[in-house]
């Protein structure tokens, strides 16, 4: 038993050891909640992407990426998932991530690990704010417009996220037993987290 053990073992060692990708330079936990928003939204097809806290524990060291990395950044059981949000929603969750009651307020339970992370600040990919006006894709925002965001199961609603405007959202999707993490290292894998990151880069240059 303990041969067939060892064996399992050293089995489960060989994937997370397996190096997915290079970074540059250290990715720190908020830059790393960012890129999960800005690949829900291109995973999901969908207009808007959104992730907070919980996505990523901490940040992630300069050099070799490996599974086991991912793995321990995002142990969370959070899944993606599309939902639809209203115009009038997302202003509200605007509002709300600059509010430390909210941001600061802690996640227990089944999906959240390690236990007691923040929710943190919600991160978006297409909505810009810009002199009081919020727009979403460079169009005004519509507040009773309904928006597909891509996102993750626990944002669909006050309850699992944190955040009170997400009561309300509608037509949720997500497929089982396909986490966050297997997102993030299937992107790492194919080369689509490192070039948002370096298209990131490029539009704070710019």
């Amino acid at each position: 038993q303990a041969g067939i053990l060892a064996s399992h073992r050293a089995a489960a060692q060989r994937v997370l050891d397996e190096t997915v990708g290079e970074l540059d330079g250290d990715l720190p936990q908020a830059d790393l909640v960012r890129l999960s928003a800005r690949l829900l939204k291109a995973h999901r097809g969908a207009e808007i992407g959104m992730s907070f806290g919980p996505a990523a524990s901490e940040g992630l060291a300069k050099g070799p990426v490996r599974v086991g990395d991912l793995c321990r950044v995002s142990q969370s059981f959070l899944t993606p998932a599309t939902l639809e949000l209203q115009g009038r929603q997302i202003l509200g969750l605007l509002r709300e991530r600059e509010d430390a009651a909210i941001t600061g307020a802690r996640g227990y339970g089944i999906g959240f690990r390690p236990q007691g992370q923040c929710f943190g600040r919600i991160e978006f990919d297409g909505v810009e704010t810009d002199g009081g006006e919020t727009r979403i894709n460079g169009e005004p925002l519509d507040p009773e417009r309904w928006y597909r965001v891509g996102t993750l199961t626990h944002l669909t609603d006050r309850e699992g996220g944190g955040y009170p405007s997400l009561d309300g959202s509608r037509n949720a999707e997500f497929v089982r037993f396909y986490l966050l993490r297997d997102l993030l290292v299937d992107s790492f894998r194919k080369g689509e987290a490192q070039r948002l990151l370096a298209e990131g880069k490029a539009d704070a240059a710019g």
